[in-house]
């Protein structure tokens, strides 16, 4: 590898065995001198009426005793009408229990109670005849079912003396981005939903990352490690090297692009949601902070050319998620407001810009210490209203349960 600089090997990874490039190398700016990306990264995306949406997470449709009502579908969307909303968030993938309708894809499991019936199809069918728009949300490098019939396909982390598998929480089966096999199973998985859920106005990517508490040492997979090698010949696999964890996410990035590709292939929009965490005085961090603390690059994905890239961006901004975590008056329903106008600004029109916002109490957990009531809710609803191209809630059966729906409904009107 003497005296070839980094361009002449990305071409080589763009044209030889290695995949496709097409996120951050040292930063997008020098992607786009190299040619890989476009410097003016596409034209910007065309803004669209105000998205006002509701999340729905099929599992928390269940009962406490008995099964769930077969009337369930029509309640549902009967809700999200007297709302006022015009978008259903609608996750059709859990990572741990599987799809919410049999997708015969291998290594896909089917989730056990309404994966077995139409309710998805029911779901997007009623909604679809009100002028509701529904999106399939689906995680992007996290399948339980995946990760344990594929070992070869796990993050690994570094270890004394060797790697292990990266299990960072009991809901967590990360597979590695930089895994050829990988990226061919979730090109193929995103294609199979697109043509199962095909009424479907899109599909969103829920909150993808390589590093789930940004300290552990990953990913060491054989696949990353090798590419890194192919990249970087003079620079050892290191965990905190900026070098590594720029490359780490590289790969995430990559596969945003198989996806999305796949997804615009289907005449359907692409979404992607993920958090964006503030700094103590209530800024949100520095987006390459973000990438090389989660693996997950808001620039990077952003960057992409447009058949690429998403169609529209969300930043989960959760006001009392950090007003519990950091016990700071910042941190109230008006930093949505704050929060919305920075992500606005970031996004520019490259994307159009969504806010999430939740009515989860937090810390999670049996005691949270700060749960939105209605007023609180309805004001950090409005200001993520004015300030970014939408709203996403979470979610329906948390709303429902806490009477929260009419609160939506007012600030939806």
């Amino acid at each position: 590898m003497k005296n070839v600089d980094r361009r002449t090997i990305l071409k080589s990874l763009i044209t030889g065995s290695v995949p496709l490039v097409t996120s951050c190398f040292r930063d997008t700016n020098a992607l786009a001198a190299s040619g890989v990306i476009r410097a003016d990264a596409s034209p910007g995306t065309i803004k669209k009426p105000l998205v006002k949406g509701i999340r729905l997470d099929p599992g928390h449709l269940y009962p406490p005793n008995g099964p769930v009502s077969p009337t369930v579908a029509a309640e549902l969307v009967g809700d999200i009408i007297r709302c006022r909303a015009n978008t259903l968030f609608l996750y059709g993938i859990n990572s741990v229990y599987g799809a919410f309708a049999d997708l015969n894809y291998d290594l896909m499991s089917t989730e056990s109670g309404l994966g077995k019936t139409d309710f998805v199809h029911q779901v997007i069918q009623l909604a679809k005849d009100q002028g509701i728009s529904v999106v399939i949300s689906i995680p992007l490098n996290n399948f339980k079912s995946a990760w344990e019939q594929r070992p070869t396909w796990r993050v690994k982390q570094k270890i004394a003396g060797g790697v292990s598998d990266y299990k960072p929480n009991v809901e967590a089966y990360p597979l590695s981005s930089w895994v050829d096999d990988v990226r061919d199973w979730i090109g193929g998985l995103v294609s199979q939903v697109c043509h199962l859920w095909s009424d479907s106005a899109g599909i969103e990517i829920r909150e993808p990352e390589v590093n789930h508490t940004w300290n552990d040492p990953v990913d060491f997979n054989a696949a990353t490690t090798q590419k890194f090698s192919t990249l970087y010949p003079r620079i050892s696999a290191d965990p905190r090297s900026p070098d590594w964890r720029r490359f780490t996410a590289m790969g995430l990035t990559d596969m945003h692009a198989i996806v999305a590709r796949q997804i615009h292939n289907y005449r359907k929009e692409c979404w992607i949601v993920q958090t964006w965490p503030p700094d103590n005085a209530g800024n949100l961090m520095d987006a390459t902070d973000v990438r090389d603390g989660s693996g997950f690059d808001f620039g990077g994905v952003l960057n992409l050319s447009r058949l690429d890239r998403a169609d529209n961006i969300t930043a989960e901004l959760i006001w009392q998620q950090w007003s519990a975590d950091k016990h700071l008056p910042i941190f109230s329903p008006e930093w949505t407001g704050d929060a919305s106008k920075q992500f606005s600004r970031f996004v520019g029109d490259r994307a159009n810009a969504i806010t999430h916002v939740e009515a989860t109490g937090f810390p999670v957990g049996d005691h949270p210490t700060i749960t939105p009531n209605d007023a609180q809710l309805q004001r950090s609803i409005r200001l993520a209203l004015e300030n970014t191209n939408g709203v996403a809630v979470y979610e329906y059966m948390l709303l429902k349960r806490q009477g929260l729906l009419p609160a939506v409904r007012e600030a939806f009107s």
